[in-house]
């Protein structure tokens, strides 16, 4: 049996599961490494699927772009259920993502701390030391502001839902996820 993922199943599960973390750090606060990495994909999912709508071949990188902005889609990517990952083009780096997604466009998100953001879930994926550690505040900041760059996105491009239904879901996942960020603030925030 195969299993198969999109971006837009990915980017809400990454979304259900940031709420999940957040609700969980009262019992275990090192629960935030995994919400900033999925707020982090939950962003990057919601940015390729808007750039996707627009253009595929703005989500790779230019020389995957170049290589295969003749081919014919979804059919040359298709492999019949087997790993083949040169076949696929890579998507492009999560800032060059952000700058194609915000460039020039009127927003209110903060490019330093979704940058932080990136930063921090990178620190996550790859270090290789024996311990890290992250202010708390700082990454509840860079995930509120990629939260809000969700919400831009959304708010930019209804045809990131499929259905009515699917818009209102996504709008009370939001919700919720805003609400589990502000439950971590400190009282005087």
């Amino acid at each position: 049996m195969n299993l198969e993922f999109d971006r837009r199943n990915s980017a809400r599960v990454s979304l259900q599961e940031f709420c999940s973390c957040m609700e969980r750090l009262i019992d275990d606060e090192l629960l935030m490494q995994y919400s900033v990495i999925s707020m982090h994909n939950a962003l990057q999912g919601y940015m390729t699927i808007y750039l996707r709508d627009h253009d595929l071949l703005d989500t790779w990188k230019k020389d995957h772009a170049k290589k295969w902005e003749k081919t014919e889609y979804p059919k040359m990517l298709s492999t019949e259920g087997k790993y083949q990952p040169k076949k696929y083009p890579q998507l492009d780096l999560f800032m060059e993502l952000f700058n194609k997604v915000f460039g020039g466009k009127d927003h209110n998100v903060e490019r330093e701390l979704v940058d932080a953001l990136n930063e921090q879930r990178n620190n996550f994926i790859h270090f290789n030391t024996d311990c890290f550690s992250l202010e708390k505040q700082y990454a509840l900041g860079a995930c509120a502001e990629a939260l809000k760059a969700i919400m831009f996105i959304a708010n930019a491009d209804r045809r990131l839902f499929d259905c009515e239904e699917e818009q209102q879901e996504f709008e009370a996942l939001y919700e919720k996820a805003q609400g589990q960020i502000n439950a971590h603030q400190p009282p005087n925030k």
